[in-house]
């Protein structure tokens, strides 16, 4: 395969307001033009054309080593823009590029140089990083993509099924994730003519997965391959290239007619209610 062209993107950025100046003075993005969502659908639109493909393949949970009980909400409350004016109020942003909420009245107006900046982090990022992430793109794509192209995500059981250990309101973002991907199926299939779809894979050993945790003996994603491994009603392992077949069927003409899908590509474990082999304990050592 060619890769013909990167395209730099912060895919948690829609437009190119949604940009907040610390971020452009971050030496991270130093020299980068042009990286939010709606700025790429347009470079690709201008160098392309029409697309057939979207895929979206990006999370973060910055706190995803937490309980769900211990993550943080983590709301940004940012400067006070020009277009909020009114004397004496502070206002609460609780994501980028949403619409500000007056949520309390001050003695006297509070200057912008008051207001700390913030970064999202907690369970809004990990919403707005992995899943909101989808709607945007699909907005932004849906309008440069041919009728009978197709949209893929990928998800994880957590979404629907607790798996100890994938916190920081992970498990949410997927689950907010595939509920969406039924919407979207929907509205942009009778929009654009599309169809929108998910997979959930098993566990694999990606870099992002091994990020997870540090147990003493096993990371949290080598026990879960294990356990899945001794468990799954296929006892083989499963590899990238699993996903990357299943994710080809779908993109495919040959799946035109599937679409608002949660496909799983995990050996048969998402079937599994009851431990038959090997419990998760066992597998630690």
């Amino acid at each position: 395969m060619v890769i013909e062209k990167i395209y730099p993107l912060d895919a948690v950025f829609d437009t190119s307001d949604d940009v907040p100046a610390d971020v452009l003075a971050n030496k991270r993005y130093a020299g980068l033009d042009g990286f939010s969502i709606e700025e790429v659908a347009k470079k690709v639109e201008g160098d392309y054309g029409k697309i057939d493909i979207l895929v979206h393949s990006l999370a973060n949970g910055p706190e995803v080593q937490k309980p769900l009980l211990e993550t943080s909400r983590a709301g940004s409350r940012l400067p006070i823009p020009k277009h909020c004016k009114g004397g004496g109020h502070w206002y609460s942003f609780p994501a980028r590029g949403q619409s500000s909420t007056r949520v309390a009245h001050s003695v006297r107006p509070l200057a912008s140089s008051e207001l700390p900046l913030l970064s999202l982090s907690g369970y809004l990022a990990a919403a707005s990083a992995s899943s909101y992430s989808l709607v945007s793109l699909v907005s932004k794509f849906g309008p440069i993509m041919n009728p009978g192209g197709s949209v893929l995500s990928l998800t994880y059981i957590a979404s629907e099924k607790v798996i100890p250990g994938y916190g920081g309101g992970m498990s949410s973002a997927k689950a907010a994730l595939e509920s969406d991907t039924r919407v979207l199926a929907y509205e942009a299939g009778r929009k654009y003519g599309i169809t929108v779809n998910t997979i959930s894979a098993g566990p694999l050993k990606s870099r992002a997965a091994s990020a997870i945790s540090k147990g003493e003996k096993k990371s949290f994603i080598e026990v879960g391959i294990d356990y899945c491994r001794a468990n799954a009603p296929l006892e083989k392992d499963l590899y990238s290239d699993d996903v990357g077949s299943a994710a080809a069927c779908l993109l495919s003409p040959f799946f035109g007619a599937v679409t608002g899908v949660t496909l799983y590509v995990d050996n048969g474990m998402h079937a599994v209610g009851m431990v038959q082999a090997k419990a998760v304990a066992q597998c630690q050592d």
